[in-house]
């Protein structure tokens, strides 16, 4: 059958064909000869000198004579403007002279510049340089006005050289048509010559020598023939392991054998030229095998893949001529599709060359413009290396299978088209054995073939079809080769079906309800759809395709549910409604060997534990708030009171909010509760904990908080770890009945946690003592005069002491704090500041201490370190003596004066007993002690 190739329209007539031989940026057709091209070429440099478009500015037509009269063209047009601003001004004979094609420049300068001196010569060449480049600049600016009309015409010449080679193609292909034609023709004259050609003697002897040495001389054949074939057969194996994929392209065939490899070439663009692979090509005796060398993975050995095979009577081989862009190149031309090899040296492209050569039998063909040499299969006649007779009967048996396969699909018969297919198929010989005909004509049936695949596909595309057309239409497209295709299609129809019925549902208000039924819709459709799967695909390498399938549609099902449910904000119970719903319809699934649930699971991790964190977000708000507003005031209990034990007495409201809230969170979330959930439950549980902890931490940060509400705080910071924890993990116990370590590790992990905010209200109590009630950063001790002998502690001091007997009171009406420990550190964060560098430096250096004032700070520290003497640690006095002693080396260091007395330890414990003598008895009153 000859194939319909189109030609490109003719090119438009005016259109320019030349061009410069040394600026060529295209190439030359290779029906032009090379002296043609060179008269086209000759014309074209002449039509620049005679066109019409050089009589404009810059144009040559005429000069003046040397002696500057002057005188007109031969045309008598004036002198160009362009001479004239290059100042010609002689008369002479006419520029064109210069631009024929016999102009003699020796017969030129006898003739007309024998007589004349050098001054005029040197003006003469003067004017012909200019003129010369007013010449270059009018040819320039033509140049440029016909370069679009160049470039379409370089394409029309491509064009017309990829028609000539799709043109002679179809001649090849006419020939071997007609030579199938005539076949039958000569078998009939080489029998009656075979005949004619009997022993023309009668001699028996003769005539039995004869056929003895002919007898020997065909077993001598016959054995040359079968070691031929068996080093045939070994040279295809090696082909077969060293290229792979190579036996898809070239089936074992007895005679089909390699000519010869060639390695190391590169393919190249047709186009741009570039690099696109390493290849190699193997020549067999009948085709033309093109292989990739490419790696399999990344640090691998590259190996050899077959990446393009095409027979040798259809392909042309075109040994390119270098040019300046491309040298060493060979082209390939199969129809209209063009591919390029660059060869890498001389040598090389003619090995390549002569072995087309050798596997063509043909010649090097001299036609055409030189430096084209062509070896093609085509050119030999149409021969192919296996011709094979035509069988009549096989080929009057093909066309009536394919005149019957017509009928039966117009007729919409099927089953029996299929039969006809499969007939046809146990009929055809293998591809190489195949004469033309047969080839014509099993291409024929493969055509009807894909029209019967089209139209069962078509059938199985429609909604609604019922099982048994679906399961025998998938069982015809398996019988013709189409499984995979068939797998498609019914996977496709199933899911198409899917989505028909999902979206005749209706939401009307209730979401669970909707939910239901579309479970119900997609996993009995989905348990069907397995279930008919079984029956049409009984191989086991179909299964992959069905689970895939399956997982697609839960991933659908899954987005609907997501979309409804979870992107909706539905109320948990809702949630959990829509959830055992689901997973109670896809039970259905285990029927057909299905358990899917971990799927499930897996689809709806993340947006689960999304809900449980928006449920925790809401009771963080919920306990954020209670703790705000909270004034922390409780019962109470006597002086041996424990909170551990009445915990109710010492609780807040705020407590007691969080504690309901976190049991609610712990018994909301346990409807939708799955073991992958079990962490972030616990999880956000634990946060919420430890929120509630650090909003108790701030609120003894604050300075507004009275002392009675951060005593509060910390008993109820206290009662948290120790017994609110312990009741939400039995909590957590009856609810999901699993044993609740994580929150037996959370409170270990807690348990020092109300110490801490202990220790902050100590921090706070010690700082406003230092900054604000005694200031030591502000207060001058600078006097240089002796202390009088009445002096006694100063006010800021005696303030702090109020302050902290104060505190020691307060303490006394809650049992659970430890009021010692609690003093304790008040006074020795106390000292503490007083230590700081800031209060003993200032602008000018190293504060400056007098003698009258260390001795009243050593007469305060004295003081403070005899009333709170129960509750100063060993820490504070060592902080308080070294605070004493930085200040009198002070004073030591910057007084060398000694004469001055220093007041001595008698002197500060008398001034101390009058002071708290005078203060009244019970002073200072620092309440109950232990």
């Amino acid at each position: 059958m000859i194939r319909k190739n189109t030609i490109s329209s003719p090119m438009p007539k005016g259109a320019s064909r030349l061009r410069k031989q040394g600026s060529r940026a295209f190439p030359v057709p290779k029906s032009i000869s090379k002296a043609g091209s060179v008269q086209i070429i000759r014309r074209l440099e002449t039509s620049h000198l005679q066109s019409p478009a050089l009589s404009h500015q810059g144009s040559l037509g005429g000069y003046t004579t040397l002696s500057g009269a002057g005188g007109p063209p031969a045309n008598g047009s004036p002198l160009p403007n362009a001479l004239v601003d290059a100042g010609v001004t002689w008369n002479h004979r006419f520029l064109h002279e210069f631009a024929e094609a016999g102009f003699d420049p020796k017969a030129y300068l006898a003739r007309n510049l024998k007589s004349t001196n050098e001054k005029d010569i040197r003006t003469l060449l003067a004017h012909l340089d200019k003129a010369k480049q007013a010449a270059d600049a009018a040819l320039r600016r033509n140049v440029y006005r016909t370069y679009p009309e160049f470039i379409e015409i370089a394409k029309e010449m491509m064009k017309l050289e990829t028609d000539m080679f799709l043109l002679k193609d179809l001649l090849s292909e006419m020939k071997v048509i007609g030579e199938d034609l005539t076949s039958d023709v000569g078998k009939g004259t080489l029998s009656t010559t075979a005949t004619s050609t009997a022993t023309p003697s009668g001699d028996p002897t003769l005539s039995s020598s004869a056929a003895t040495a002919k007898l020997q001389r065909r077993r001598t054949l016959r054995n040359s023939v079968a070691d031929q074939q068996a080093l045939f057969q070994a040279q295809m194996t090696s082909l077969y392991n060293t290229v792979e994929d190579s036996q898809r392209f070239l089936p074992f065939h007895p005679h089909r054998h390699v000519v010869t490899e060639y390695h190391g070439l590169r393919e190249l663009n047709p186009t741009t030229y570039q690099f696109k692979q390493s290849v190699s090509l193997i020549l067999l005796n009948d085709s033309l095998l093109v292989a990739a060398r490419r790696k399999r993975t990344k640090g691998s050995k590259p190996v050899l893949v077959a990446d393009k095979c095409w027979a040798l009577a259809d392909i042309t081989l075109v040994d390119l001529q270098d040019t300046r862009d491309l040298t060493h190149a060979v082209k390939i031309v199969r129809q209209a599709e063009v591919f390029l090899f660059y060869c890498g040296s001389a040598e090389a492209k003619r090995d390549l060359v002569t072995m087309g050569k050798q596997a063509a039998g043909a010649f090097v063909d001299t036609g055409g413009a030189p430096g084209d040499r062509k070896v093609t299969a085509a050119t030999l006649g149409g021969r192919a290396v296996f011709v094979k007779e035509d069988n009549e009967d096989l080929t009057a048996q093909l066309e009536r299978l394919g005149d019957e396969l017509d009928v039966r699909i117009a007729h919409r018969d099927f089953d029996a088209a299929v039969k006809l297919v499969e007939r046809a198929r146990r009929l055809s010989p293998p591809a190489a054995d195949q004469s033309h005909t047969v080839q014509r004509l099993t291409g024929i049936i493969r055509q009807r073939q894909a029209d019967l695949a089209t139209w069962i596909i078509s059938d199985l595309s429609l909604p609604n079809v019922p099982k048994a057309r679906v399961v025998q239409g998938v069982r015809w497209l398996v019988r013709l080769d189409q499984a995979v295709e068939a797998k498609n299609v019914f996977l496709a129809a199933r899911s198409a079906t899917i989505r028909h019925r999902a979206r005749q549902l209706k939401l009307e208000g209730s979401t669970e309800l909707h939910i239901r039924e579309l479970a119900i819709i997609f996993f009995n459709l989905i348990r069907n759809t397995c279930s008919w799967y079984a029956e049409c695909f009984a191989e086991p390498t179909m299964t992959s395709g069905l689970i895939r399938w399956v997982r697609e549609e839960l991933a659908v099902y899954a987005d609907i549910f997501r979309r409804q449910v979870f992107h909706s904000l539905q109320r948990l119970p809702v949630i959990a409604s829509c959830l055992d719903s689901t997973e109670r319809e896809m039970s259905v699934l285990m029927y057909s060997g299905l358990d899917l649930n971990f799927m499930l699971e897996q689809e709806f991790a993340r947006d689960l534990a999304e809900v449980v964190a928006r449920c925790e977000s809401q009771c963080a708000t919920q306990v954020a708030k209670a703790v705000r507003h909270d004034d922390f005031l409780v019962l109470g209990g006597g002086r041996e009171a424990d909170p551990n034990a009445e915990p109710e007495r010492w609780l807040a409201s705020s407590l007691y909010a969080f504690e309901s809230a976190v049991c609610e969170f712990l018994r909301e979330v346990r409807c939708i509760a799955r073991e992958t959930l079990y962490g972030q439950i616990i999880a956000s549980t634990s946060g919420l904990v430890e929120s509630t902890l650090k909003q108790l931490l701030t609120l003894c940060r604050d300075p507004e908080a009275s002392d009675t509400k951060c005593f509060a705080v910390i008993i109820n910071g206290r009662l948290l770890v120790q017994t609110v924890i312990p009741r939400l993990a039995h909590e957590f116990g009856q609810l999901y009945h699993r044993p609740a370590v994580d929150f037996d590790n959370l409170r270990v992990r807690l348990d020092t946690f109300p110490r801490t905010i202990q220790e902050v209200f100590c921090h706070r109590k010690s700082q406003y003592a230092s900054s604000v009630l005694y200031s030591f950063a502000t207060m001058d001790f600078s006097a240089p005069d002796a202390i009088p002998d009445t002096a006694g502690p100063t006010t800021p001091m005696r303030e702090v002491v109020r302050e902290l007997t104060e505190l020691g009171r307060a303490l006394d009406a809650w049992a659970p704090l430890d009021k010692k420990a609690m003093l304790g550190a008040v006074i020795e964060r106390f000292f503490y500041n007083l230590t700081d560098p800031a209060g003993w430096d200032t602008a000018g250096g190293r504060r400056s201490f007098g003698a009258r004032g260390v001795q009243q700070l050593v007469l305060d520290i004295h003081f403070f370190l005899r009333v709170a003497g129960p509750w100063v640690t060993k820490n504070a006095n060592s902080v308080a003596n070294k605070l004493c002693e930085k200040a009198l080396r002070l004073y030591f260091s910057t007084h060398r004066d000694r004469t001055m007395a220093m007041k001595t330890k008698p002197w500060y414990d008398a001034r101390v007993a009058e002071t708290i003598g005078a203060m009244g008895p019970g002073y200072p009153d620092f309440g109950r002690v232990g």
